[in-house]
């Protein structure tokens, strides 16, 4: 069985900064790919740097990889077309949405983005108390509610068998350190058109700061030592886009402590795997250093990922990082503490297996 590539190696590759590795490395960096959701990033940068490549892609590299990225521009251009249906329904309503996460990064990057980007759905922020009324106008087109916890603000999933991915509606993101909304999103934003409609796109250091938030915050990747690749290598292209990202409008996003100490910790993996040029003043402390150093030993050596994360949860508990209860969890309060359901909810999200785009 052939040995899985290691993150730096997949870093390099992704960042085009090694030549084409031979025999059975490309089984190892294409499973690698596949796993960590940058295949399709993979194939589009081998086809964009070929003139500096040391070596040729084996005919079937090339093939399987050339398949993928042109399967994933299709995908994406009906995503695009799917938000663009979406955009008209929510003005009937006059709401104007945030695109998030990999929509933002379509509309941002554009080419290369709808060449090697891999899309799950499409994320939308509603300003606070429309979500409701928008879930219901989606409704009157054919959408049906694929998720929906009853809670305030709570994310609604929609979709139709006929569309390529499910349409997330967002009133607020996880978390309360901190606490993205449309409110707080919106300065940070300017107002784009796509198709007829328009909508708010976040600067880079937003899009940054989403990222982050989702990956090392909501999903706990501070407290278990992941690295999702797929997402460090949308910040390494926003960092070296036409507008680059903004450090100090970056961190002061992250405002408390432990918020500060997760955005530092993503920034030197940034810095160290993908060579971007971080200011010393936002990639720097011991903790994060420490917890940097764990993500890379533990990318080496999986099994350390429970005892670790154990041990970190022992260190630091998380605080602010918001886990929403389902309404049975929220009928239930009266007979177990709410503290006591929430402590449950992370210790179970921290020591899951980890989900797509995550090196391990």
């Amino acid at each position: 069985m052939t040995a899985p590539m290691g993150v730096r190696e997949l870093a390099a590759a992704l960042d085009g900064r090694i030549g084409c590795p031979g025999g059975d490395d490309w089984e190892r960096l294409i499973g690698q790919a596949n796993r960590t959701m940058t295949i399709a990033s993979l194939g589009a940068g081998l086809a964009a740097n070929s003139a500096q490549r040391n070596g040729p892609v084996p005919e079937d590299a090339n093939a399987y990889l050339t398949c993928v990225v042109e399967a994933n521009r299709e995908r994406n251009r009906r995503l695009m077309a799917l938000l663009e249906e979406v955009l008209d329904v929510l003005a009937q309503i006059g709401v104007m949405p945030i695109l998030l996460k990999g929509a933002a990064l379509l509309v941002a990057l554009g080419e290369p983005a709808m060449r090697g980007r891999i899309m799950g759905d499409l994320d939308l922020m509603l300003p606070a108390g429309t979500t409701r009324e928008a879930c219901n106008r989606l409704r009157e087109y054919g959408f049906e509610v694929y998720a929906d916890s009853g809670l305030d603000d709570a994310p609604i999933v929609l979709f139709r068998d006929s569309d390529v991915g499910m349409v997330d509606l967002h009133g607020r993101m996880k978390g309360s350190n901190p606490r993205f909304d449309h409110a707080l999103l919106a300065p940070h934003c300017r107002t784009v058109r796509i198709g007829g409609q328009e909508a708010l796109l976040p600067s880079p250091a937003a899009q940054a700061a989403l990222l982050t938030s989702h990956d090392q915050l909501q999903e706990l990747d501070y407290w278990r030592g992941l690295i999702d690749m797929r997402h460090l290598h949308d910040l390494a292209q926003l960092a070296r886009s036409a507008d680059g990202i903004d450090w100090q409008v970056l961190d002061g996003l992250f405002t408390t402590r432990q918020a500060q100490r997760a955005l530092r910790t993503q920034l030197l993996a940034l810095k160290a795997l993908f060579r971007v040029p971080v200011p010393r003043r936002y990639s720097s402390g011991l903790w994060p250093r420490i917890q940097h150093r764990r993500q890379l030993l533990q990318a080496d050596r999986p099994r350390l990922r429970w005892p670790l994360t154990l041990v970190t949860l022992a260190l630091e508990w998380p605080r602010g990082v918001r886990d929403d209860l389902s309404a049975a969890s929220q009928s239930r309060r009266h007979l177990v503490p709410a503290p006591f359901l929430r402590g449950k909810n992370m210790a179970r999200k921290a020591i899951r297996s980890p989900g797509p785009g995550k090196f391990c």
